[in-house]
């Protein structure tokens, strides 16, 4: 049994629908008419849910599945290889405002991997302070000399 005898849609007068549920789809009697989403897919989210190119699709989940998606010297490579491109390949004098525009995207690129990787990196001021820390607590809590020496000398022994 229908939950409602009419599709109930919106109409564009801003009243409700009064076409009989389900009228022109497969379920009829049931849900909204044609004319009011009752033929759609089902509903989908997200950023990228309206693109109906399969091969486009395709590629977004390829890109969704990458193990390191922040690796930008994919990029970086096609971008350089873009400009080298553009100034041998086609026998004519470049355009200096296309060059630019190129030379000024590999820099925005090769700054967002040098940011990336020095908001991941501990510095060498870091790694000192540290250090000092790590000793400061083995003497708080180890009282033998001898081994206070031999944990110093190891993590000096530490190959960075």
């Amino acid at each position: 049994m229908a939950l409602y005898d009419t599709c109930g849609g919106k109409t564009r007068a801003g009243g409700l629908c009064k076409r009989p549920a389900g009228w022109g789809t497969d379920h009829a009697g049931q849900g909204r008419c044609k004319l009011h989403a009752g033929v759609s897919a089902t509903v989908t989210h997200g950023r990228y849910s309206k693109i109906k190119r399969p091969e486009i699709k395709a590629v977004i989940e390829q890109y969704q599945t990458d193990p390191d998606p922040l690796n930008l010297l994919p990029e970086l490579a096609f971008l350089r290889s873009v400009l080298h491109n553009y100034v041998d390949g086609n026998g004519m004098p470049p355009d200096p405002e296309t060059t630019s525009k190129l030379l000024a995207e590999i820099s925005r690129i090769v700054a967002r991997i040098e940011k990336v990787k020095s908001d991941n990196h501990v510095t060498r001021a870091d790694l000192c302070r540290i250090m000092q820390e790590m000793g400061r607590t083995v003497d708080r809590y180890v009282d033998d000399n001898s081994t206070k020496e031999k944990i110093r000398d190891d993590w000096l022994s530490i190959r960075l």
